[in-house]
């Protein structure tokens, strides 16, 4: 479970962070899918989500519900930060939250293939197919990403988490395994417009949420974390 949360943070991540880019204040409709043999059907079961993606200036959130439980994930480009909430207020048992590790390219190596010829349209843009293979420079090991991006929609758009790359992904594709079985998490957008009401205070981490190193067994292993001292 934890590996799936954390591939879901991080393609949620990719579509959504910004590095001071201020060409668009509004929301963005995605809906996350999950394919694949094996998988839980617990974990299955909650799945398609449709988000909404909140985006001012250069900060972006994205609020999703687990089901008895709330995950925020909010991205500054201000300050190159990245946040990942759990809230279970409703249950009563507190907020949480831990900082999530910016892309480090002296220990990965980010490549980038562009197919202008294969295209589709994705919430009204024309997209084409970007591949994205990231190499571990440490154990040589690597992951793919498959993208779809616009060039009439933030062509200047510059990641914080994937140096190097170009344009907004309106499709976004991770792969990756959980208990055994490979599965496919894909973003994509289904909606864009401006609006006004998104708000600064849309952004900032909750009064009463404490650091995950500081949340009782109890929350640490409904997330699969076991013990881990998460900052």
């Amino acid at each position: 479970m934890k590996n799936l949360l954390l591939s879901l943070a991080a393609i949620v991540l990719f579509t959504m962070s910004m590095n001071a880019q201020k060409q668009f204040a509004g929301i963005i409709k995605t809906k996350i899918s999950l394919d694949g043999e094996g998988i839980d059907v617990s974990v299955k079961a909650q799945y398609p989500i449709t988000t909404e993606l909140k985006v001012l200036d250069n900060k972006t959130r994205i609020d999703i519900n687990m089901g008895g439980a709330g995950m925020t994930i909010i991205a500054d480009g201000d300050n190159h930060k990245n946040y990942q909430i759990f809230d279970f207020s409703i249950a009563g048992k507190g907020i949480y939250y831990m900082e999530l590790p910016a892309a480090n390219q002296d220990t990965k190596n980010y490549d980038f293939q562009y197919y202008k010829e294969d295209k589709k349209t994705i919430a009204g843009f024309v997209c084409y197919k970007v591949i994205c293979t990231i190499t571990d420079l440490e154990t040589d090991e690597t992951e793919e990403l498959i993208m779809y991006v616009s060039d009439d929609f933030l062509p200047d758009f510059a990641s914080t988490d994937y140096p190097g790359f170009k344009g907004f992904s309106l499709y976004t594709e991770m792969k990756g395994e959980m208990n055994g079985s490979e599965y496919s998490l894909i973003t994509e957008v289904i909606e864009v417009k401006a609006d006004k009401k998104v708000k600064p205070v849309n952004f900032l981490l909750p009064a009463a949420a404490v650091p995950m190193a500081q949340a009782p067994a109890e929350i640490k292993t409904m997330l699969g974390m076991g013990n881990e001292d998460d900052d």
